[in-house]
């Protein structure tokens, strides 16, 4: 009877490959000999059902978070970079405000002395004015001197004459020697506004280089921040893409799951008839 039962199950079962009994069977009918006998210890599987792959879905779960945590320190040395490059171009650019301060400061020394200078000239310049005036004034007196001598003696007249004559040198001299000092005071001032006038421009200068700096600098600053904002974009998008990735990994994973629940199913059917 169980023969004849074994003929007929055989003839009506699909050819999908061995079959696995459970234990139960085999206690229940002894003259059934299945193809793949059971050892306890080893797990039940369906021939329906894939085998199970856990090993590379871990495998890929571990390359996608290395990936991941390789692209965040990535993204972390690039932002500490653009930090330290940030820091370094603003540190440059305040001592070249602190700099530029300085040659302003200078430039406006500069220029006040010059202007002192300058006044000090004018009014050298005034005061030897003041001697030629003195100096024709006096010839006019020694003139007018001669005419009122006509009505003088001789004797008093020459003795006259000869002090006008005296004084007349003496305030000559004195004229002369502050036309000579005031002209040496103009001539040294001339070469200081002169030495000013090439300070002033080296001054010019270099503030025109340092604001050239600073504009590079800013230009630099700008640069990198561009450069930061770039980074931080693309290192976004590689976490969305990483994010995407990952969930259509677990979706994947999902589905996979759910087709070989339903394989097992179907094995399960297969695999476990009615056999009293």
């Amino acid at each position: 009877m169980s023969s004849r039962k074994v003929s007929t199950q055989s003839k009506t079962t699909l050819n999908i490959g061995p079959v696995h009994h459970p234990p139960s069977f085999y206690s229940k009918s002894s003259d059934l000999e299945s193809p793949n006998k059971y050892e306890p210890g080893f797990p039940v599987k369906s021939p329906l059902m894939p085998p199970i792959e856990s090993a590379p879905d871990s495998a890929s779960s571990t390359m996608v978070n290395d990936s991941s945590a390789k692209t965040e320190d990535n993204v972390m040395k690039e932002r500490n970079e653009a930090i330290r490059r940030t820091s370094d171009l603003r540190e440059q650019l305040e001592m070249e405000k602190v700099r530029s301060a300085t040659l302003k400061e200078e430039r406006d020394d500069a220029i006040i002395r010059a202007l002192a200078m300058e006044v000090k000239v004018w009014g050298l310049e005034k005061e030897e004015l003041g001697a030629a005036r003195q100096c024709w004034q006096t010839r006019h007196q020694l003139r007018e001197l001669a005419i009122k001598l006509g009505e003088v003696s001789a004797g008093d007249k020459l003795a006259l004459v000869q002090t006008e004559r005296n004084q007349a040198i003496t305030r000559e001299m004195e004229s002369l020697a502050q036309k000579n000092k005031a002209e040496e005071a103009r001539d040294k001032a001339l070469e200081l506004l002169l030495e000013l006038g090439s300070q002033i421009k080296q001054l010019l200068k270099e503030l025109s280089d340092a604001h050239k700096l600073a504009s590079r600098t800013l230009s630099q600053k700008k640069k990198v921040e561009r450069e930061r904002d770039e980074a931080c974009e693309c290192t976004f998008e590689r976490l969305e893409d990483l994010i995407k990735m990952v969930e259509m990994h677990e979706k994947e994973k999902e589905r996979k799951e759910k087709s070989w629940g339903f394989l097992g199913a179907v094995g399960t059917i297969f695999n476990l008839p009615n056999w009293e």
